[in-house]
């Protein structure tokens, strides 16, 4: 066991300095119910072509998920333009760029049922009717309370963080949500499955020679002995 740490510790410092695992990544997801539907490259430059590529979604915007951190992966996550009905906002926080008259417009969004989409294209806004609202978001975040979430969305004068739920458990843009952070851990765990991989055959490699060789060797030495013995 002494003679093989030395082994397993150089193996892991080659690893890391030598041949590192790509730690960031970036994922693209398309509007879909497959869980295949998100797109993981290490290649940045890949990026432009993808979405080029996948011309039709639109409007992009971010998503994040911190219940799905890593002690050493990460990504950058997109998913095409998508919108869903009758979500109840619960919270509407300002940001910078918000006026006088936008604060008032923020301050009366929560408790009140609205559209939202995700993506915004063509400098997009929010429209607001008392008939119906329209929110335009660019982001999404998936909160640690079940069933909610934030988008960073934007108004005539007002820019605001807004929390929302979607009541309907049973409705599309329910299953929408979920069938995209599916498709994301999933992804994710395709990921870290091939990083474990990567770890259980690279790490160790110096030890997999040392007894390779020494196998080798025994080998040589029994049938050495065998030749002078016969």
């Amino acid at each position: 066991m002494v003679s093989i740490l030395p082994l397993l510790l150089m193996g892991v410092a080659i690893s890391v300095f030598a041949f590192p695992y790509p730690r960031d990544a970036y994922m693209l997801c398309r509007p879909s119910t497959d869980l295949s539907a998100c797109f993981v490259t290490t290649n940045f430059d890949r990026i432009d072509a993808q979405k080029e590529f996948w011309s039709g979604q639109g409007a992009w915007f971010q998503v994040d998920d911190d219940k799905n951190t890593h002690w050493h992966l990460r990504d950058v996550i997109e998913a095409g333009g998508r919108g869903f009905r009758d979500a109840k906002i619960i919270q509407a926080e300002p940001y910078l760029g918000t006026t006088e008259k936008g604060m008032e417009v923020v301050k009366a969004l929560p408790g009140k049922t609205a559209y939202f989409g995700l993506g915004i294209k063509n400098g997009q806004r929010s429209i607001l009717t008392p008939e119906n609202l329209m929110i335009a978001c660019n982001s999404l975040d998936y909160l640690p309370t079940p069933d909610s979430y934030a988008s960073l969305c934007f108004g005539e004068d007002w820019v605001a963080q807004i929390t929302y739920t979607i009541p309907d458990r049973g409705g599309e843009a329910y299953k929408m949500m979920q069938s995209l952070k599916a498709a994301i851990t999933e992804a994710r765990d395709q990921r870290r499955f091939e990083f474990l991989a990567y770890q259980i055959l690279v790490y160790p490699s110096l030890v997999y020679a040392f007894f390779l060789i020494s196998g080798i060797v025994w080998l040589v030495m029994m049938a050495s002995r065998y030749v002078r013995s016969g």
